[in-house]
């Protein structure tokens, strides 16, 4: 595209734009690289303390069936802000993690819950069109 043409776009805009560049494929260094540039409107998604899904789970199940089902809740989510407008990363699909620990700290509380437990997924601040979804996770008793 005409780099006058997004500067322009750039420049006549009110708030905030994201502009992302995306090439076909990977390049090797000095190889020219042809790509789209796509100028985007930046939109608060989902606000913060917004609750992006609230699940009802068994828990005391094991530590590898607690963590299969979080990671799954995740992808959930994952599919959820990509359609409500967040955009995702190009190559992985992702639009956002969550730190290891909090991940394990969720999927003890699971398997060691007795009965059913609520998962709720938070917003943890504003999140925009260009991301990343930060999350926080809570647990409670139905």
């Amino acid at each position: 595209e005409d780099k006058g043409k997004v500067v322009k776009q750039l420049s006549w805009t009110r708030g905030g734009r994201v502009r992302r560049r995306t090439g076909p494929s990977n390049v090797v260094a000095g190889q020219t690289v042809a790509g789209v540039v796509d100028v985007i409107d930046s939109k608060v998604v989902f606000r913060e303390d917004e609750v992006l899904m609230s699940s009802t789970v068994r828990g005391g199940i094991g530590q590898d069936h607690a963590a299969d089902l979080l990671y799954t809740l995740l992808k959930q989510i994952n599919r959820k802000a990509v359609a409500s407008g967040v955009l995702p990363d190009p190559i992985s699909g992702a639009v956002g993690n969550l730190d290891t620990l909090a991940f394990y700290e969720v999927v003890d509380r699971i398997s060691e819950a007795e009965g059913e437990i609520v998962i709720e997924f938070l917003a943890a601040s504003d999140i925009y069109t260009e991301g990343p979804v930060n999350i926080r996770i809570e647990t409670r008793k139905p």
